[in-house]
């Protein structure tokens, strides 16, 4: 729910890159900085717990996270995952 806001502020420039999380528990989201998320494969997938996931998202942990397991491209994750996605 950010990051079309985000967008919007001018604080994330629009990317090709896509990302989804995916929660042991949970359905799946995809995470991408074009202007319309577009159905289509995903550059990276990050699997791992909810609080784990959010902790991410927050920038309160890193890719490296023992919860966590990326699959896909590492560099595009981390990229994407850099941003100011949360306000």
């Amino acid at each position: 729910m950010f990051v079309p806001r985000q967008l919007e502020l001018g604080r994330l420039r629009p990317q090709s890159a896509k990302v989804e999380l995916r929660c042991h528990s949970g359905p799946a989201f995809a995470i991408s900085l074009s202007p319309a998320l577009t159905p289509g494969p995903v550059d990276a997938t990050v699997v791992g717990s909810a609080e784990a996931l959010l902790l991410l998202l927050w920038k309160r942990t890193t890719l490296g996270d023992e919860r966590l397991t990326v699959t896909g491209s590492w560099t595009a994750a981390a990229t994407l995952l850099a941003q100011p996605l949360t306000p």
